[in-house]
């Protein structure tokens, strides 16, 4: 929920960036994002836009050497006619920064996913990225770039067609649209969403729905974190164990109400799981693992959960067993009858 303050303050930083050559014949790189982002989006072009930090490290150099002076990288930035950006992210430690420079880098830097430095992104003119990576291996950039070129086609090729259908077949089309853009990321495409629902009356696809439960979830989870903050009250003038005793006494009092949604129980048990684990108290973070898993158990995360549940199981069961100097541990013997039995478990 604070991840946007977090990423603005580690990268409170100014956006500039610098006109670039890649050697004498090589493909220049514009400084203006916001230039060729509009150009993009009234010619239906495609934009290259590397992400890099501040100064000349080794990726930066080999990402230069090796790939963007090259003739294959060349060659393909001519085909598809893209339009090269280049920003370079300076120090964050910098000083000057003002909020309004900030809040556009960390758009950008969240909206292509930056990771690591040098990042590579294709985008077309909203701004969408159909990729986004870091690699300095020329055959993988042009393999990769050139996959997303043809998949930033097929979209558009579905999106056309979808304008020129009626009914049931331009939602077809419009499905069919989504589904070609990268999986974590078909929802985010900008009006996308809102075209699908438009030609949806009956909410066949289903996003009706699931809007209206993630507005949901999002206003018990602000209620949650409200009722909490009231129950915390002042934790400043505590020591830090003071304080997670107080935050977990809390979370367990709020819990004890049935009506929070399963997706809000799911995630405040994995915060008592988190502040044992911060302690290294595996043991006492294993039942609360087990509560996350049963409060929403046919969700994705908790399938995630069950193997994080097996894999500390089991790490705790060693630490207890090097604890008693490496003894073995004794299992109960069982009926005749069930030894013979194979285990399911």
């Amino acid at each position: 929920m604070h991840m946007k303050y977090a990423i603005c303050e580690l990268l409170a930083l100014v956006l500039t960036t610098v006109l670039v050559g890649c050697g004498p014949d090589g493909p220049k790189w514009s400084e203006d994002y916001a230039g060729e982002l509009k150009k993009a989006a009234e010619d239906h072009g495609l934009m290259l836009v590397l992400l890099d930090g501040p100064g000349w490290n080794k990726p930066s150099d080999e990402l230069h050497r090796n790939v963007l002076k090259k003739p294959e990288f060349t060659d393909l930035v001519k085909k598809n006619q893209l339009r090269l950006v280049e920003v370079v992210i300076p120090d964050p430690r910098g000083k000057g920064v003002k909020p309004a420079e900030a809040d556009r880098l960390q758009e950008i830097v969240m909206r292509y996913h930056v990771h690591a430095y040098p990042t590579l992104a294709l985008a077309d003119g909203t701004g969408f990225p159909f990729v986004s990576f870091s690699s300095t291996d020329l055959k993988q950039v042009v393999s990769t770039l050139n996959q997303a070129v043809q998949k930033q086609k097929d979209f558009s090729a579905k999106m056309a067609e979808a304008e020129t259908a009626q009914g049931d077949k331009r939602l077809e089309l419009l499905m069919q649209a989504r589904e070609v853009l990268p999986e974590e990321r078909r929802d985010a495409y900008p009006g996308l969403i809102d075209t699908i629902i438009k030609n949806d009356p009956e909410d066949k696809a289903g996003f009706r729905k699931r809007i209206a439960e993630t507005k949901q979830i999002q206003e018990q989870s602000k209620l949650f974190n409200e009722k909490l903050t009231e129950k915390l009250g002042d934790v400043a003038k505590l020591s830090r164990e003071e304080a997670v005793q107080r935050l977990r006494a809390g979370v367990l009092e709020l819990l004890k109400d049935d009506s929070w949604l399963p997706v809000i129980r799911q995630y405040f048990y994995q915060v008592m799981v988190v502040s044992y684990l911060q302690e290294n108290k595996l043991k006492e973070a294993l039942p609360y693992l087990q509560q996350a898993v049963d409060a929403n158990p046919q969700s994705p995360e908790a399938e995630i959960l069950r193997r994080e549940y097996k894999r500390l199981s089991a790490e705790s069961a060693k630490k207890e067993q090097k604890s008693k100097g490496g003894a073995s541990v004794p299992v109960e013997k069982k009926p005749a009858e069930q030894e013979t039995a194979p285990a399911h478990r």
